[in-house]
């Protein structure tokens, strides 16, 4: 399983491990769901201003198209260096894009996709959840332990 817990997220994302290559940024907290979307980039292309290496994509237009997904995924950078692709989901269901990229991963490229709160056993969670490759990481408001913990650190 890898379910990233809010309170070790921070911890987990220090560092992007090379054998994870998705990530889904899930939860209750928009603004903490952007910040720690903003660091796996970060972590993963070496200028997210350059858009030969960082692509924005609606996970609506992913639906429409799922073949673009994989395409975008599997381009190789004119340039070299890494890639990645930052999705947003949208009201449709993006999964079976997903599950195509997710049977062939794609080489140097990070995959990462912010969503709203979700529910376990939801498609999406499940998906990250049951792959090696992926962290599905939880992005809620702190609890009163979260806090005790920050403060202790």
């Amino acid at each position: 399983m890898t379910l990233v817990k809010n309170f070790e997220a921070d911890k987990k994302l220090a560092h992007k491990p090379a054998e994870i290559i998705f990530f889904l940024v899930f939860g209750g907290d928009a603004g903490l769901i952007a910040e720690r979307a903003r660091r796996i980039v970060r972590l993963s292309v070496d200028d997210a201003s350059d858009p030969f290496q960082l692509v924005r994509l609606d996970g609506d237009d992913i639906t429409a198209d799922p073949l673009k997904l994989v395409d975008e995924a599997n381009t190789i950078p004119m340039f070299g260096g890494r890639r990645a692709i930052w999705i947003e989901v949208g009201a449709k269901n993006m999964l079976p894009a997903l599950e195509q990229l997710f049977a062939t991963p794609p080489i140097d490229c990070a995959i990462i996709v912010e969503a709203g709160a979700l529910k376990k056993g939801a498609p999406l969670r499940d998906l990250f959840e049951r792959a090696k490759n992926a962290y599905a990481i939880e992005c809620y408001p702190d609890s009163r332990e979260d806090l005790e913990r920050l403060i202790d650190a």
